[in-house]
């Protein structure tokens, strides 16, 4: 009586599956493509988008059959294994980004209008920068200095983790201090108003002051928000996509060893 053949991905099973995974990633490869056809008769995006995330499971549940879990070495063969995985676990990511993300914007827009934000941000700058012009000592150098060091957007990771560099000038101390979220400046002024008429300050000027940079606080919180929920949306795709040509090639070779030397 002749031995069964071993489980593995060179079985009759193995080659039928393996077939079938590789049809249905070229696929799903293929939605890129789609997307970016409007005009196309090959069905709606929508529906595309549905079948992309089912089937993307599919071939994860088929890849792990068709290699019979035989994962232990790196090889091209494990490898093409590996970015498959990688390719599903980051479409999971941007299945979460896509579902979760308009909720939370759509709360931070509010009733605002994110293409005004900048105009009302100046606005809310030359009414402090007016005030100044009632105000003396150094005080008005922070407050102007506030103005001039606040950093909206910055790098890629700042602007994913919605950093703030914001700083501002202090002469006591003679060096740019971080100004993170503005509070710092914020906490100056409250400090600055019960002395105000001891210094010589208008109070009722400064307590003016005082209320724009609370409202510029908002201001800058949203459109952070605002700029780190639209890099959160192109993030996934940096790494989905760059995967994704990694495992068409890693599956090209892995049938071509498979054809060619076995």
């Amino acid at each position: 009586m002749l031995d069964a053949e071993p489980i593995s991905g060179g079985t009759w099973q193995g080659y039928t599956l393996g077939t079938i995974g590789a049809v249905l990633i070229v696929w799903l490869a293929l939605l890129g493509v789609r997307k970016r056809r409007y005009r196309a008769n090959l069905g709606y995006l929508e529906g595309w988008t549905s079948a992309h995330i089912y089937l993307g499971v599919l071939v994860l549940i088929l890849s792990l059959m068709h290699s019979a879990l035989q994962l232990g070495s790196i090889n091209i063969h494990t490898l093409t294994f590996w970015f498959m995985l990688a390719v599903v676990l980051s479409g999971f990511f941007g299945l979460y980004v896509y579902f979760h993300l308009p909720i939370r914007r759509s709360n931070n827009l509010g009733d605002g209008y994110p293409e005004r934000w900048a105009e009302e941000l100046h606005e809310l700058d030359q009414r402090i920068v007016d005030k100044t012009e009632l105000l003396s000592g150094q005080i008005v150098g922070e407050i102007l200095s506030a103005l001039q060091g606040t950093v909206l957007g910055g790098s890629k990771w700042d602007q994913l983790f919605a950093r703030d560099r914001s700083k501002y000038f202090v002469d006591s101390s003679v060096h740019w201090q971080k100004n993170v979220d503005q509070h710092e400046m914020i906490v100056r002024l409250s400090e600055a108003l019960p002395l105000a008429e001891r210094a010589g300050i208008d109070a009722g000027v400064l307590a003016e002051v005082f209320e724009f940079f609370g409202q510029r606080q908002q201001l800058l919180r949203r459109m952070r928000k605002e700029i780190q929920f639209k890099a959160l949306l192109k993030i996934w795709l940096y790494i989905h996509i760059p995967l994704t040509f990694a495992l068409l090639l890693a599956l090209a070779t892995h049938i071509f060893v498979i054809f060619y030397y076995w």
